[in-house]
């Protein structure tokens, strides 16, 4: 009776309550920032594979206006 009755035993409950409560949102903000990375991380991949694509599309191109010079000149 005693120690409920000063109070300890809620003290108690309650800095365990704080304590699990504090490590639940250490680890959602640490799974938060591992999922931001991995997006980053994609969004990085996906912007390298464009380029290149973008690189591919553009020597073809080059190549094809350069054989159309070629052509015209051929032509004239």
């Amino acid at each position: 009776m005693g120690l409920q009755d000063s109070g300890i035993r809620n003290l108690a409950l309650a800095e365990a309550a704080a304590d699990f409560d504090r490590r639940r949102t250490e680890r959602g903000s640490a799974l938060e920032e591992a999922m931001f990375n991995l997006a980053v991380q994609r969004l990085g991949d996906y912007g390298v594979y464009a380029g290149s694509r973008f690189e591919n599309v553009l020597g073809a191109s080059e190549s094809r206006a350069a054989r159309a010079a070629e052509i015209r000149e051929a032509l004239s």
